[in-house]
């Protein structure tokens, strides 16, 4: 499947993509990624994938 189950990455969605709603459902595998690169960041980094 090219989507994932949100639940597991639903608190680092904030942070990660800076969002201003909050979301539920799937992810697709491409932001999961996105969201496992950024907890390897730093903690010191203000690195976001927000557009």
């Amino acid at each position: 499947s090219r989507f994932t189950d949100s639940k597991r990455y639903e608190e680092d969605f904030f942070p990660c993509f800076l969002l201003e709603e909050r979301r539920s459902g799937e992810i697709c595998n491409a932001c999961v990624l996105l969201v496992k690169r950024w907890k390897k960041l730093p903690a010191d980094s203000d690195r976001n994938w927000s557009h």
